[in-house]
This record gives C-alpha cells, structure tokens and sequence, in this order.
C-alpha cells in the first residue's frame, strides 16, 4: 500500500499548483499547505479506501463518495485567515476531492 501511497503523494504534488491557478487562489502557499492538511487527516482511511479500490471491492463512484465525505476536514485554516473568498476556497476543495479520486482511479485501476 505504501507504494500507491507515495505514487498518489507524488502525482498530487505535480498536479496541487495547477488547481491552485485554475481555481485562481491568491494566497498559494496557504492552499497548498491546506491541502496536504487535508490529506494527512485523511490519511487512514484514504489508504483503506485506496486497498479496497485497488482490489475492486468498491468502485470508483463509492470511492468518490467516501472522499466527498471527508470534506468537512478540509477546513482551509490558512486561506481563511488570510482572507480569500469562501466561494474560491469551496471551488478549490471540489477540485481537492475530484483530483485525489482521478488521481486514485488512474494510478490504481489504468
């Protein structure tokens, strides 16, 4: 498991900037932080969730389901106090949960 790990680790680095300009965010570095906050709460049962997608035992819409569900972690602590738009720091977090789950199906299932 600790290999999908840091191949999502690594694939969620490379890609974390570009979501970051899309969505517009001023302060970056405080997105970035937030995000790898958000994943390290996350961490357990993104590993669970990621061995049981990875063997097929729940599929890619569950899996997405149970990631959305973790949104309530993703406080973005940093890109509040700083004082960005909570409609840029809400878009940000849809596409924080749609990257770890296309990141997740593409590294896992090909």
């Amino acid at each position: 498991m600790s290999d999908w790990s840091e191949v999502l680790k690594t694939l969620w680095e490379e890609n974390i900037k570009k979501v970051v300009q899309e969505i517009g965010l001023e302060f970056k570095n405080e997105a970035v932080q937030d995000s790898k906050a958000f994943l390290d709460k996350a961490a357990d049962d993104l590993k669970r969730w990621l061995r049981q997608l990875a063997a097929r035992q729940i599929t890619r819409e569950e899996f997405e389901f149970l990631i959305k569900g973790k949104r309530d972690l993703a406080e973005m602590l940093a890109l509040k106090q700083k004082g960005e738009a909570l409609a840029k720091i809400d878009a940000f977090i849809d596409r924080l949960i749609s990257l770890v789950v296309n990141l997740a199906v593409k590294t896992l299932l090909g």
